[in-house]
């Protein structure tokens, strides 16, 4: 009995040493967002439709920043959402209050899912915040 308890403890090790090895963050991706002018609030959300993504939105920070995003084993946006639906991946661009000439911009990325594969999450993403959307 005692030999099967030591056996047991041994997989468990080998388990947990794995699940640490090869865990949730072995799929991430740091995306740099950069602003023209610089400054401006960061906002990022994956989400089944550009208009959910733009209300459940969270801020990530002010620009030059970076957003870490999971992906699948292929570089793509991880799909959480659904297998069917095509979700997206929206990068928002907002000029701080009281910036004049300035317009909000958004960016949005296909994410995978069962009948489409879409392109590789980018490497940066950049707004010009002087271009009228």
């Amino acid at each position: 009995m005692q030999s099967e308890k030591g056996k047991l403890k041994v997989i468990a090790g080998i388990l947990l040493i794995g699940l640490t090895a090869f865990g949730s963050d072995r799929y991430t991706k740091s995306i740099s967002v950069e602003t023209d002018p610089p400054g401006m609030r960061i906002y990022f959300c994956i989400s089944a439709t550009e208009t959910n993504a733009m209300a459940a939105r969270e801020y990530v920070g002010a620009s030059p920043c970076s957003v870490k995003v999971k992906v699948d084993s292929d570089g793509r946006f991880q799909n959480q959402i659904s297998s069917f639906k095509h979700p997206v991946a929206v990068f928002m661009a907002e000029p701080p209050a009281l910036q004049t000439n300035l317009y909000p911009q958004k960016q949005a990325f296909p994410v995978p899912s069962l009948f489409h594969k879409a392109a590789k999450a980018p490497d940066a993403v950049f707004f010009d915040m002087n271009k009228k959307p």
